[in-house]
């Protein structure tokens, strides 16, 4: 029984691990197909927002006897606030990033994530480093390691697996140095994006000891981001005809990220 707890101990965690990173590549490809349909980022962004805000007050509602709405306090508000803004601008900067680049290059991208998380605590003085700590040499090697790595799939680009034809190859090599450039960016703008997100981590966790009900942060979190993106999405896409979720693909890619909200909110 005693090892059987064990193995669960083990085991579960893997596999939650495991399954939210399936769950995000999964997101990450279904956006790039989108995106081939003519999707906008900004019109992405703004429907997953207001969606998951809606989903999230259903949720309050439902179990409004548990959920009590903070007080109406300004440091508490202000922090959320910043988480609101932080994930719309993380959102952005990822789902450009996927649409210059690939969800495989995103993915590997979100190594990142923990390695700049400890980075920032660090910063912010909520971990102590002590380097004679075994668990701390492995987070330092870890985050240079992620780090490294990051640069790596980045900027190196290896040899071609299938060669081409010298006319093709002849007529399109501007077309390999946009490719290669947008690739770049958008490597850069993920980086960028898992470095907010490394924030409103940190943020998050503050947060969560003012006030531990996580329904009502993720609420009052997406109706901020909700608020902040609409106009700004909004003036970036004016057309009409941009808004209108004319694939399948579109839809199921904007309820998607309404069941991956937690990741961003």
């Amino acid at each position: 029984m005693a090892r059987r707890n064990e193995w669960k101990e083990l085991v579960i965690p893997c596999i939650a691990m495991v399954a939210v990173e399936c769950s995000n590549v999964t997101g990450g490809i279904l956006f790039k197909a989108a995106s081939f349909k003519g999707m906008s980022y900004f019109v992405f962004t703004a429907y997953s927002y207001l969606l998951s805000t809606l989903v999230f007050l259903f949720i309050a509602a439902l179990f409004k006897r548990k959920t009590l709405f903070p007080p109406l306090k300004f440091p508490l508000f202000s922090r959320i606030f910043l988480l609101g803004l932080l994930g719309f601008s993380g959102q952005l900067c990822l789902f450009k990033g996927i649409q210059l680049s690939s969800p495989t290059l995103a993915s590997a991208l979100g190594n990142l994530t923990p390695a700049l998380t400890f980075m920032l605590a660090v910063f912010f003085r909520i971990e102590k480093v002590a380097i004679r700590s075994s668990s701390c040499q492995a987070k330092i090697i870890g985050t240079f390691t992620s780090i490294f790595g990051a640069l790596v799939i980045t900027f190196y680009k290896g040899p071609k697996l299938f060669s081409l034809s010298s006319s093709v190859s002849l007529q399109r090599p501007l077309v390999f140095m946009s490719y290669e450039s947008n690739w770049i960016i958008g490597g850069l703008l993920e980086a960028i994006a898992y470095l907010i997100l490394s924030l409103a981590y940190i943020i998050q966790s503050q947060v969560m000891k003012i006030y531990p009900e996580e329904i009502t942060v993720s609420l009052f979190s997406g109706l901020f981001g909700t608020i902040i993106s609409l106009p700004i999405c909004i003036l970036a896409e004016p057309n009409l005809s941009s808004w209108k979720l004319s694939s399948n693909v579109a839809v199921v890619a904007v309820l998607y990220t309404v069941y991956t909200y937690g990741a961003y909110a």
